[in-house]
């Protein structure tokens, strides 16, 4: 996104099947940001859970509900970015409990 957009160097598209997932995965993202020292961020939309929008340092995050996503289309408005293949790092023993 560097080269298309002054706002963010990465645009995260997430779904959801419910509001209450929505607001669970952005608790977690947000707790993560923390962690990282980045703070909370900031957070919008997340009263509603239709669709939060998550901002931290050079990072966007979108979380839709399915069919908002499916109406708004964002992937469309950046098809000339990038794409990063995202990886799940492992968890760490604080995490895990061990």
């Amino acid at each position: 996104m560097r080269k298309l957009s002054s706002v963010s160097d990465y645009f995260v598209l997430s779904t959801g099947v419910s509001s209450k997932q929505l607001q669970a995965m952005a608790d977690s993202i947000r707790q993560h940001w923390q962690e990282l020292g980045l703070g909370k961020g900031v957070c919008q939309g997340y009263e509603s859970g239709a669709w939060i929008l998550l901002e931290a340092e050079d990072v966007v995050v979108h979380l839709l509900r399915h069919e908002m996503r499916r109406f708004y289309d964002l992937e469309s408005l950046w098809t000339e970015a990038k794409h990063v293949a995202w990886r799940k790092r492992a968890a760490t023993k604080t995490e895990t409990g061990t």
